[in-house]
């Protein structure tokens, strides 16, 4: 199994609200590779997703993505919860793409 724990350094994390959502962006560094992942979470499971990407110089480049059913963050009425949308609310999403990027990549 790779070292991800270890190995990724967390650059600047983002979570915001949008009229019909809640996103994510959050920029990691793995030894040599960029890694950016992007998330949001709809009012609608099926329409909701969360994906890796890395950096390869000159555009972004998809790893894996986790679509509706998949993601473990997603709640019922999520994107209309009072307050400002929260880190940890992504985070079991974002621990399970930083692992399969770490498969793919050998980090």
């Amino acid at each position: 199994m790779a070292k991800k724990a270890n190995a990724v350094k967390r650059g600047t994390v983002e979570a915001f609200k949008s009229s019909q959502a809640i996103k994510y962006v959050g920029l990691f560094q793995a030894g040599d590779h960029k890694l950016r992942i992007n998330a949001e979470y709809d009012s609608y499971k099926g329409q909701s997703w969360a994906a890796i990407e890395r950096w390869n110089g000159s555009e972004w480049k998809e790893i894996y993505t986790l679509r509706g059913g998949s993601l473990k963050g997603w709640q019922e009425g999520i994107a209309y919860k009072p307050g400002a949308a929260q880190e940890l609310t992504f985070a079991a999403d974002v621990a399970f793409l930083l692992d399969r990027a770490a498969e793919v990549l050998g980090f």
